[in-house]
């Protein structure tokens, strides 16, 4: 065996990444402690390798397994992992029409004002409603997403869309992160039996010290 290909980046790529690119995940690497300082795997960086999700993710349920709050770190790295969840303000039609000087205002132009007008108290009621968690931090803001969908989606789908839609979130999003977490779940049973208990749906908020714990396993998995 060439053991120089045990390095990044001496791997035989069919077709090389950029360059910079290379440095720089092995650089990431080299900080969570997935390759030591010759640039091969370490045991965290095999265990690292067991998860289906980034390096800085799968370091945060490493941490959370070392920390016993693994359901919620694995709620946290599913939901953090899926794009787009939430529905930004921009792509709200929120924003009053500029009346130009002299031009009639109509019953229609009135109905409009009062629909923008509810669309900003319902969104503003739903950001609130995420920030219960905490008020911080946009990924225990995705969280408090999350159990809301779970705490929904386990009595039926249509309870399940009126949360989303209530909460401005993509259903599709929530779905598949939801799928996630089970999967990663299952992955951390086998790694780690006992270490979570059987998985349940429904998931809890966290308390104020779990969510100081989060956020803190958080920015270690960052690097």
């Amino acid at each position: 065996v060439d053991l120089r290909w045990l390095r990044v980046d001496n791997f035989p790529f069919p077709t090389p990444p950029d360059r910079r690119n290379l440095v720089k995940a092995e650089k990431l690497l080299s900080r969570l402690g997935a390759l030591d300082s010759k640039g091969r795997i370490t045991p965290v960086g095999t265990e690292l390798h067991n998860y289906p999700v980034s390096p800085r993710f799968a370091q945060m349920l490493r941490l959370g397994a070392m920390h016993d709050c693994l359901e919620l770190v694995i709620a946290t790295v599913s939901v953090l992992d899926v794009p787009e969840v939430l529905i930004p303000e921009s792509q709200l039609d929120m924003t009053d029409n500029v009346q130009a000087t002299g031009e009639r205002w109509t019953e229609t132009d009135n109905q409009e004002r009062r629909r923008r007008e509810a669309l900003r108290k319902a969104y503003g009621a739903a950001q609130a409603q995420l920030s219960s968690v905490s008020k911080v931090s946009d990924a225990m803001k995705l969280l408090a997403a999350m159990i809301a969908y779970s705490q929904s989606a386990d009595d039926d789908v249509s309870a399940a869309e009126q949360t989303c839609q209530s909460l401005f979130l993509r259903p599709k999003a929530l779905k598949e992160a939801s799928q996630l977490r089970q999967q990663l779940s299952s992955i951390v049973n086998n790694l780690y039996p006992g270490a979570i208990p059987r998985f349940n749906s429904r998931l809890k908020t966290p308390s104020a010290t779990q969510v100081g714990l989060l956020r803190q396993i958080g920015c270690d998995g960052a690097g």
